[in-house]
């Protein structure tokens, strides 16, 4: 009797072993692994860019059970992996995890309330931006969500990746003066504002599609005019995520500060979209391509006065696009041989008599220059 039960030992520990120790984990434990790479990097670089995590842990049917907090710094196997198993019985469960989930959201049931064990199911949840108004001007840190996961908990070793998707955008938005000889000052208040109109407010469901169809406009959070001779406005702008089925109800305003006036529009996705193309120069799905990036620099080059813009893009002077590609890393960006617009290298656009009109000319996307024609209000 003593010689089975040792040899039954004998198979039975190496067994445990290998199902218990894999690589650095030395407990039979679910383990969930956080993955960002839905970025223009095309790499994992979660570890790098969120700080903290929320876990909502739902039963197999959907119902919430509790939650879970880590700081990334402290909480996390090498800042990515949390252990869930403690809390666990063997069975189904549904999670939803939020990352940077800071005071300027919110993550409720859809009434805005919170959830109730046994209760609220993990469809009725709402990711948002909170705002009183239809009106946003406050600067918010970057968030993320990531997929629904179902796992299947069975006692033995598991990892389960969450992939993440970025909700948030900033802008950075330059209004520049093109034949200007006026001096450099130091930045002080601007004679220019801009908007970013959305057609929803900044509210996503479990699926991550909007859940209220309701207009909000993003101001600047930081608002100066240039210390460059020839910059008007410099700007920077918080916004939620962008989304390429609602494209004709997105736009970008500029405005004069003293009156609101508003002198300049364009939709912009299809601004956004002409630089849609992955570092190698192939181009990207739109809505892939407007979740991947968050960093938009936008610089709009104007005309005030009596110039007259010259001609805009035609049979020798086409678009930017695959075969005319604008500036990257093999069509470097304006300088001695490569001039920006100006009186010598006009853009598009026609006469502009009167001194109070404003002539966009081109705007210039995260590298890529776009010409304009007939813009003018």
């Amino acid at each position: 009797m003593y010689t089975i039960l040792k040899n039954i030992r004998l198979i039975i520990c190496p067994l445990l072993l290998l199902a218990c120790i894999k690589e650095d984990f030395e407990e039979c434990d679910v383990y969930l692994e956080f993955i960002f790479d839905y970025n223009m990097e095309f790499t994992d670089t979660f570890e790098s860019e969120v700080e903290m995590v929320d876990v909502y842990i739902f039963d197999a049917e959907g119902y919430y059970l509790f939650s879970r907090h880590a700081e990334c710094a402290t909480d996390l196997i090498g800042r990515k992996r949390m252990v869930l198993s403690e809390d666990f019985t063997v069975g189904t469960y549904h999670l939803l995890t939020v990352g940077g989930l800071t005071r300027n959201f919110r993550f409720t049931d859809i009434h805005d309330g919170a959830f109730q064990p046994g209760i609220t199911s993990y469809k009725e949840a709402k990711l948002s931006l909170y705002h009183e108004t239809h009106d946003v001007s406050e600067e918010f840190s970057h968030l993320w969500f990531g997929e629904t996961t179902v796992i299947e908990y069975n006692a033995d070793l598991a990892i389960w990746q969450v992939p993440f998707v970025r909700e948030t955008n900033y802008f950075q938005v330059t209004l520049k003066q093109t034949g200007t000889t006026q001096q450099s000052t130091s930045a002080h208040t601007s004679s220019y504002t801009f908007d970013i109109v959305t057609p929803e407010s900044g509210a996503y469901g479990y699926d991550n599609q909007p859940r209220i169809k309701e207009q909000v406009t993003y101001h600047p959070f930081y608002l100066v005019t240039g210390t460059q001779p020839d910059i008007l406005a410099e700007a920077k702008l918080a916004t939620m995520r962008l989304l390429a089925d609602e494209r004709e109800n997105y736009q970008l305003i500029v405005r004069r500060t003293d009156t609101s006036e508003p002198l300049w529009n364009y939709n912009l996705i299809d601004l956004l979209e002409k630089a849609a193309y992955r570092p190698d120069g192939t181009p990207l799905p739109l809505q892939e391509y407007l979740d991947r990036e968050c960093d938009w620099h936008i610089a709009i080059y104007c005309q005030e006065g009596t110039e007259e813009p010259g001609p805009g893009p035609g049979p020798e002077n086409p678009d930017p696009g695959p075969e005319n590609p604008d500036p990257g890393p093999e069509n470097p960006d304006p300088g001695p041989e490569n001039p920006d617009p100006g009186p010598e290298n006009p853009g598009p656009g026609p006469t502009n008599p009167d001194s109070d009109r404003f002539v966009a000319i081109a705007i210039e996307i995260n590298g890529w220059i776009i010409w304009l024609r007939d813009i003018e209000i």
